[in-house]
């Protein structure tokens, strides 16, 4: 996680229209849905090669 003051304005923005932003939508509830993750659960994404 990304703590501390150094962090605060470290971001970055881009516009999507709606038709992406829904897609987007689906396919992260499809997620959530296939692996069983229910809301509020905690959850761990590793990144590897």
């Amino acid at each position: 996680m990304y703590d501390g003051e150094q962090y605060m304005n470290d971001f970055s923005v881009r516009y999507i229209n709606s038709e992406e932003n829904q897609e987007a939508g689906y396919r992260l509830n499809a997620w959530y849905q296939n692996d069983r993750i229910l809301d509020g659960e905690a959850f761990t994404i590793t990144i590897g090669d």
